[in-house]
């Protein structure tokens, strides 16, 4: 027989590299299969949510960390095959356990790439609902976390000292977040500002430093246009600390004023002067109707003061002033009609007393 006449030592190695051969053949087969398992139920999971545009993203999630874990398999088996001594037998052993890892840790950040594309894909799969403007920090802040955690445990794996090397980034992570400090505060304000949306771009705010027109939202800062023009560039970090006040999104604006009529008005002129007002007011249809107050409510030094205030259903500040401009000429109609004469009454309205704007939600609720 041939093999009869072939030594013993390289029918050894034949056989040897047969079973090899076998072995990684037969592992390449179950590669296609385990493939095949896993993006099953991840495709059906995304015909169950509606996106079945995901199929490809799904199996490339599966594919390549699979890849890498046939390899680190076959590297084992190899291993195995072989006579290797101790530092061979160790070598191949860390180096299959990289491939491991690499295949976990590039499974998830691809898997994190994928769920945080969009706000609804976000939503859909995990149940999560963030804005649109903070999905690429999220992304980036759990791909930086995976990658971190993938490195540390792969020095580690290799025999090198995790603790000396964390406690050095602890030093030089202290030390860039001393030196960048305001630059993560604004970058903190801006998900802040995207994130509760205390104003858009458009939108005209107020805050304790200035007041206009949002322009733009950035990383680092917001600009903001003055009534004046100017353009102000405000840290995100600030504005985010600020007491907001959004011009923008009142649902009404509000009238509050008080009409000083003189002391020598007769009780019959006060009550013709509120409930001529009163009236007068519960036929514009701009007013909010049940939000009508016009009482007298007390006695100043040389006057008789009437309270006014009211809800107007009107957000553009042109067209209030319009009806507050309206509903003032009334009212010294009212006034003329009451007091036959000025001199005989001395009646006056006294404008000490401004008219207020009070922001309201959207819905129109809140008090003044």
């Amino acid at each position: 027989m041939i093999l009869e006449q072939i030594p013993e030592v390289l029918r050894d190695s034949i056989a040897r590299g047969a079973i090899i051969v076998a072995a990684l053949a037969v592992l390449w087969l179950v590669r296609y299969v385990v493939i095949w398992l896993l993006t099953r139920p991840l495709v059906h999971i995304a015909e169950r949510v509606g996106m079945p545009q995901l199929d490809d993203r799904l199996r490339d999630i599966v594919t390549t960390p699979v890849q890498l874990a046939f390899f680190g398999f076959a590297i084992l088996i190899i291993s195995a095959g072989l006579t290797l001594d101790v530092f061979g037998a160790l070598f191949a052993s860390r180096l299959a356990r990289t491939l491991f890892i690499l295949a976990v840790a590039l499974a998830l950040y691809r898997a994190l790439e994928l769920v945080t594309f969009s706000r609804g894909r976000l939503y859909a799969l995990t149940g999560l609902n963030l804005d649109e403007a903070l999905l690429p920090f999220a992304r980036v802040g759990l791909q930086f976390v995976v990658i971190a955690f993938a490195v540390v445990i792969i020095v580690q794996e290799w025999g090198y000292d995790v603790s000396a090397l964390v406690a050095g980034l602890g030093l030089g992570g202290l030390a860039f977040s001393l030196a960048a400090s305001d630059t993560i505060a604004n970058l903190f304000g801006f998900s802040m500002i995207v994130g509760d949306r205390p104003f858009v771009v458009g939108d005209t705010i107020k805050t304790t430093d200035t007041e206009g027109v949002v322009e733009r939202v950035g990383l680092r800062s917001t600009r903001i246009r003055q009534p004046d023009q100017a353009l102000v560039t405000v840290p995100n970090k600030v504005i985010a600390n600020s007491v907001i006040l959004n011009w923008s999104r009142l649902g009404k604006r509000y009238i509050n004023f008080t009409l000083r009529l003189s002391s020598n008005a007769t009780v019959s002129e006060v009550q013709r002067v509120v409930t001529g007002v009163r009236e007068m007011l519960e036929i514009r249809p701009r007013v909010e109707t049940d939000s009508i107050t016009v009482r007298f409510t007390g006695f100043g030094d040389s006057s008789l003061e009437v309270l006014v205030r009211c809800y107007v259903l009107i957000v553009p500040w042109d067209e209030f002033s319009q009806e507050r401009e309206l509903i003032n000429l009334e009212i010294m109609r009212v006034l003329a009609s009451v007091f036959v004469s000025s001199a005989a009454s001395g009646a006056i309205v006294e404008p000490s007393a401004a008219v207020e704007d009070t922001l309201l939600p959207i819905d129109g609720g809140g008090t003044a």
